[in-house]
């Protein structure tokens, strides 16, 4: 058995040897074939992704400028929708003023002023009269 065991472990160990050289050639021959196209590669993606980047964000600027220019339209859409709101309220105010002044006028018109004014010059007399009493029984009183 002895006799066995001496040649195929020989023949174990000189195979490991071997296939242990030539791995290490056929990695050091595919590491000088792949870096190369590795990098040839690494450049054609780069580009590509470079063109792209520049397309997608010229992109994103077109479509920020467009979304920019609807907020600044619907800005100005509402602003225009309040101020005409305004207007119509302040318009409202002033013609609702403007009849409520003309329902006094109409009132005043209607007054009979020389009646009015006579009663209030009666008042004021015996107002007078009132407090000139009361002040000459104060005076002769004392």
């Amino acid at each position: 058995m002895r006799k066995f065991k001496i040649p195929i472990l020989t023949l174990i160990l000189s195979l490991g040897c071997g296939s242990a050289m030539a791995f290490s050639q056929a990695e050091s021959g595919l590491t000088d074939w792949f870096q190369p196209s590795y990098e040839h590669e690494k450049q054609g993606v780069t580009t590509v992704l470079m063109d792209d980047s520049s397309a997608i964000e010229e992109q994103m600027l077109q479509h920020l400028d467009a979304e920019v220019n609807n907020i600044k339209q619907e800005a100005d859409q509402k602003n225009k929708t309040h101020v005409l709101h305004a207007e119509q309220q302040l318009d409202n105010y002033k013609k609702d003023y403007l009849n409520h002044l003309a329902v006094i006028q109409e009132t005043l018109e209607n007054k009979d002023f020389e009646t009015y004014r006579k009663n209030k010059e009666q008042e004021i007399r015996q107002t007078i009269r009132t407090d000139v009493e009361t002040y000459l029984d104060q005076l002769l009183s004392d």
